[in-house]
């Protein structure tokens, strides 16, 4: 049986560098080896975005709605809807794509 490896990485309007990612995950990736769950958080939570995504190669296309809380305090809710695509996680190996999320108190 193939190790699964999850990547999961968000997007934010910038379809030419997540389409330049995608593009690289799937020369990358050895199929043979290792099966792959690809997840992609729509952060522009439009329709066309989920589209152009989808559009990308196969993968699956997260969405949650905005948390009110952390754009209240951040601007928005990035930290927030990554651990929420955790949950989505399968794979025995997981790697995050990302460099924006950061701790948040409330206190």
């Amino acid at each position: 049986m193939r190790e699964k490896i999850s990547i999961l990485t968000a997007h934010f309007g910038d379809f030419e560098w997540t389409e330049f990612l995608l593009q690289r995950i799937f020369e990358t990736v050895d199929l043979k080896r290792y099966e792959l769950q690809l997840l992609v958080i729509n952060q522009d939570r439009t329709e066309s975005s989920r589209e152009r995504l989808l559009s990308s190669g196969p993968m699956e296309v997260l969405e949650f709605p905005r948390n009110e809380n952390f754009f209240a305090v951040m601007g928005h809710d990035h930290p927030w809807v990554l651990d929420q695509a955790l949950e989505k996680v399968t794979g025995d190996i997981l790697i995050v794509f990302d460099s924006d999320a950061h701790p948040v108190s409330y206190t």
